[in-house]
């Protein structure tokens, strides 16, 4: 077996022309039949598609439908985890066997009605499917009064244990370089220190953006840490819990983090208004 995996070539150029294995088509969608000397690939030409892949709304919450074509398989609603790379919305699944099917010239289609919570400015969206190509979406957030947004948690839940005393909104507006001060208190006897991840919107995601910063939590159950970001554009402070990695060696620590809440921040340049 081993020899066998060494005798396959990996992926090469030549003369502006791409050749791959033939044992890599699988992972593109084509499937291959070798028989009695003959090659014969098959493939699905489904695709998926987005009327209106960047969207605005001022609104907190969103009901929309798309529609899916007969023998596309499952798909789902998926969001941005704000650390890079989506997960799926509960109940987003469909479309479901009993649907009823809207014809479009030769084709069938089922409508998929899907709902999601926004965060202010950004939200990456995915209509995703596990067998064909998915579709990207933006919708942007517009805030008109940033006091008025709660901190968003990842789990309601979390609000009991974790409370802020600064900031006290989950959506703010400061200029490059000015410091945002971030405490409160942590309720869960568990927690000895929480991280403090920036992340910045770019390339249609979150991306991580700088080093994760460590906040020690006192005998009180308090905590005080403090984040700047010198470029303009849309980020997230990600709250993390993290934990200690028993199974890390070295003299620096080790953790593994979950995160817990997030601060939406639209940084400005310096001087403006």
């Amino acid at each position: 077996m081993i020899e066998d995996a060494q005798k396959i070539l990996p992926p090469f150029m030549k003369s502006n022309t791409l050749y791959v294995p033939v044992s890599m088509l699988p992972r593109m969608g084509i499937n291959y039949n070798w028989s009695q000397g003959t090659l014969q690939l098959t493939w699905n030409e489904m695709s998926a598609k987005v009327l209106h892949p960047v969207y605005t709304t001022e609104a907190g919450h969103i009901t929309f439908s798309s529609l899916v074509q007969k023998g596309y398989g499952d798909v789902y609603l998926m969001h941005s985890m704000g650390l890079g790379g989506m997960t799926g919305i509960p109940d987003s699944k469909g479309p479901k066997a009993t649907d009823k099917l809207i014809k479009i010239g030769n084709r069938e289609f089922s409508r998929v009605e899907v709902s999601v919570d926004l965060r202010p400015g950004p939200n990456p969206l995915q209509i995703h499917s596990n067998d064909y190509p998915s579709a990207d979406i933006i919708v942007n957030r517009i805030v008109k009064d940033p006091s008025l947004i709660p901190i968003r948690y990842t789990h309601d839940t979390y609000a009991d244990s974790l409370v802020f005393m600064e900031p006290t909104q989950g959506y703010l507006r400061v200029k490059a370089g000015e410091a945002i001060e971030i405490s409160g208190s942590v309720f869960t006897e568990n927690t000895q220190s929480l991280g403090l991840e920036l992340t910045r919107f770019q390339n249609r995601d979150y991306q991580i953006s700088g080093n994760r910063t460590v906040v020690q939590i006192n005998e009180n159950r308090e905590f005080s840490g403090s984040i700047a970001i010198n470029e303009p554009g849309s980020y997230l402070i990600n709250i993390l819990k993290l934990s200690r990695d028993v199974f890390g060696r070295g003299e620096t620590p080790r953790y593994i983090s979950e995160k817990r809440a997030e601060i939406a921040v639209e940084v400005l340049p310096k001087g403006s208004k």
